[in-house]
């Protein structure tokens, strides 16, 4: 019920102990604040729309880095999971953080599938911490395969890209399981001294053999935007695209020690005017399909 601006004050203060500056922003996470409350590019939504994206990225990098889509739309209730080839992963579009994992041998209860699938669908992703572009992604589901080795999630390389150079590599292992870690490398895949939310990385994590290759495709993919976060995976040493993050962790997340979240704010020349709000066109209904 509060406006959006006392609500990100409020949010924020409880997640770093202190009231954000806007005017201007300086440390990274100010200005992932100042976005969300001011920054109306209409390209956003259409990035953060885990199905729209794709054929986006395909026609930036090619679609050899694009993870087959299985059935996309928003209304699961006809969907006959038994026909789907295993393993398959159910996930929204229009959130994050958020999937399903059908594996070789499970017994889902398929009703409790559906049932989750419909909570996903009802509200606005985002709405609580003001994340703007949810509001206009139409809500719906996508079924992809599940990439890597049919059991574990791969790891997460998510790229940090600054006016279209990659600075920094967040790397999380088993981000959906039971024992999450987080490790952060530079572009040179050094390690840094660097924590966040999920627990440190005991051990140190080998170099993606194709990280060339990852940081060309995530600048690519970035190159038009100020900052933006770009998520890949590496299986049987080929790319592939996750998905384009404009909030990450909606500016709350802490970075130990304190002063990295001021190193990250001095690679992002955010512009600190207030751009005029956008108008968006009613969204059309998107059609399901199968491949």
């Amino acid at each position: 019920m509060l406006p959006d601006r006392l609500a990100v004050l409020l949010q924020y203060r409880r997640a770093h102990g202190r009231f954000p500056r806007l005017n201007p922003p300086m440390t990274f996470t100010e200005k992932v604040q100042f976005r969300k409350l001011y920054v109306r590019d209409a390209r956003l939504p259409v990035f953060a729309d885990k199905a729209k994206v794709k054929e986006i990225v395909s026609g930036i990098v090619g679609p050899q880095y694009i993870i087959e889509t299985l059935w996309v739309g928003p209304d699961i209730e006809g969907v006959n999971f038994e026909e789907l080839p295993r393993p398959f992963v159910i996930k929204p579009t229009h959130s994050c953080g958020e999937a399903i994992f059908v594996r070789h041998g499970d017994l889902p209860n398929w009703d409790s599938v559906k049932t989750q699938c419909r909570s996903w669908m009802d509200g606005i992703y985002g709405s609580r911490t003001r994340e703007w572009l949810y509001r206009h992604i139409e809500p719906g589901i996508m079924i992809e395969p599940m990439i890597g080795d049919g059991k574990t999630p791969p790891v997460d390389f998510k790229l940090f890209v600054f006016h279209g150079k990659a600075k920094l590599i967040q790397v999380d292992i088993q981000r959906f399981g039971d024992v999450r870690e987080r490790a952060f490398y530079d572009a040179d895949w050094r390690r840094l001294s660097v924590r966040s939310s999920f627990p440190d990385a005991r051990h140190g994590i080998d170099r993606p053999k194709r990280l060339d290759e990852m940081i060309r495709v995530a600048e690519k993919i970035g190159s038009a935007f100020d900052f933006v976060r770009v998520d890949l995976y590496e299986v049987d040493e080929r790319i592939y695209f996750g998905e384009t993050t404009f909030y990450p962790a909606s500016g709350y997340a802490r970075y130990y020690p304190d002063a990295f979240d001021a190193e990250l704010g001095e690679l992002w020349e955010l512009a600190t005017e207030t751009p005029q709000p956008m108008r968006f066109s009613t969204f059309q209904g998107r059609q399901s399909v199968r491949h």
